[in-house]
């Protein structure tokens, strides 16, 4: 925490940091958040969702560690020998090029769960990886709530939030904050799934068009946007719960998830024959990627809708 402690404000009052020690950090408007193993809670939980006590104790949230355990059967199973019916075909490649263009740079992950040490070695030449999440369960840097980023204005050159945005209960208030401490022509990476089933429950509330996701970042300029696993993927994800959806029962599922892997998979192929990037692959994409740059220009709705136009 110490490399960070100077960016911080508050999230309840946006007052300055004043001190911290091994079970704390306070404010200078008085309030007081806890440092658990290390990690400070920076959420105040009267103007959130998430409540400190279960982040304390550990409790699943909008992911569970214990789903990605290989060490049990079921799960190695599931995400080491079945096929899978989607990929991001270019994730790495796009990161790796963020990365050559913050090099140096400030950068906050948000919602990192498990691929915190993927993002570390992405990043690695940046001056500052700051790696956060609502939960404790994979170490990060810190814990906060997007909705009250307690970080100051115009602090990071690249924000990236990876499937984050449909788990906000208002994406316009997260969009504000992103915009918010990212820096003057830094870049806000939003990446969201469109044609996916309801996850992380109970938080998840959102599916976003291309012109929705557009009008939130009214103070940005769209740089590019893709979808990242197109048509072809959301149907073999949509036919797979389907299959899933029969029962109820344990003994059904499984062999339902199974089955739905083998007869779906190949589908993700024929998303390679699309360029995700004209106005029919945004239709029913299974994800799409927006690269925003912080301009500081306000948009009206009609500056925004102008960006559907260029879509081909």
């Amino acid at each position: 925490m110490i490399n960070f402690c100077k960016y911080l404000i508050s999230p309840l009052n946006q007052t300055g940091f004043v001190l911290v020690d091994k079970d704390h950090c306070e404010f200078g408007g008085g309030d007081s958040y806890p440092i658990i193993d290390g990690i400070p809670v920076l959420i105040a939980h009267n103007n959130s969702m998430f409540e400190v006590e279960a982040i304390r104790q550990q409790k699943p949230l909008t992911q569970n560690r214990d789903y990605s355990d290989k060490r049990r059967l079921k799960n190695f199973i599931r995400t080491s020998l079945l096929p899978k019916l989607n990929r991001d075909w270019t994730l790495k490649e796009r990161y790796e090029k963020l990365a050559t263009r913050v090099k140096g740079g400030k950068v906050l992950i948000v919602g990192a769960g498990g691929k915190i040490e993927f993002y570390r070695a992405i990043f690695k030449k940046s001056s500052l990886v700051i790696i956060s999440d609502v939960h404790l369960q994979f170490s990060p840097d810190v814990v906060l709530d997007i909705h009250q980023i307690p970080f100051q204005d115009n602090t990071f050159d690249l924000i990236l939030a990876g499937q984050v945005m449909e788990h906000t209960i208002r994406p316009w208030i997260a969009a504000r904050e992103l915009q918010r401490v990212a820096s003057r022509n830094g870049i806000v990476q939003i990446e969201v799934p469109f044609a996916f089933p309801y996850h992380g429950a109970p938080y998840d509330f959102f599916r976003f068009t291309f012109t929705g996701m557009r009008s939130l970042f009214r103070f940005c300029r769209l740089e590019t946007y893709k979808a990242t696993e197109g048509i072809f993927t959301a149907v073999a994800v949509t036919n797979a719960q389907a299959l899933l959806e029969i029962s109820n029962s344990k003994v059904v599922r499984y062999p339902m998830l199974v089955l739905g892997r083998f007869i779906f998979f190949w589908l993700k192929y024929l998303d390679l024959l699309k360029s995700g990037i004209n106005l029919r692959d945004m239709i029913w994409p299974k994800g799409m990627v927006f690269t925003f740059v912080k301009d500081g220009v306000e948009r009206n709705d009609a500056d925004c809708l102008e960006d559907l136009k260029s879509l081909k």
